[in-house]
């Protein structure tokens, strides 16, 4: 279960700055930090840290020739890179990239039907979202945390 008490002090109230505001993937990782009680400041000045996206890429590929005869795959993938920066020092502290990816076989005379993009790119966030939020709980981040602090 995720809470607030799960994320490090220093982060409960953070700058949220995403490379892609309206985007799918920033878009849920707001709500659910906002769902955990995460307080999100409109300016940087107003919280101790960032919490930036700096790369959210969703990526299909699909061979571009392909025989009627066989089966074909699509791949998608959903990549995304957080850094968290201190907003006293102005320096970076710690960045890490996540990623989800899945391969769909279309079999012979199959139809692909172009809204389960839409699907596959909504699990996909998701699980980037719960790889960032596992992420931002880990011992080994609050450390670093409580070290960038007190520096």
């Amino acid at each position: 279960m995720r809470s607030s008490k799960a994320i490090p002090y220093q982060l409960r109230t953070i700058y949220f700055s995403p490379i892609k505001p309206y985007s799918a993937l920033s878009n849920k990782l707001k709500t659910t930090l906002t769902a955990i009680h995460v307080k999100l400041k409109d300016n940087p000045t107003q919280a101790p840290f960032t919490l930036a996206i700096t790369q959210d890429d969703f990526v299909t590929s699909r061979a571009e020739i392909t025989n009627a005869n066989l089966p074909s795959s699509i791949s998608y993938t959903q990549t995304a890179t957080i850094a968290i920066s201190s907003n006293t020092t102005k320096k970076v502290i710690i960045s890490k990239s996540f990623s989800a990816s899945v391969s769909v076989i279309l079999n012979v005379n199959q139809l692909y039907m172009p809204s389960s993009d839409y699907e596959i790119k909504n699990t996909l966030n998701q699980a980037v979202v719960t790889q960032i939020y596992y992420w931002i709980t880990t011992d080994n981040l609050k450390m670093l945390l409580k070290n960038a602090t007190h520096a």
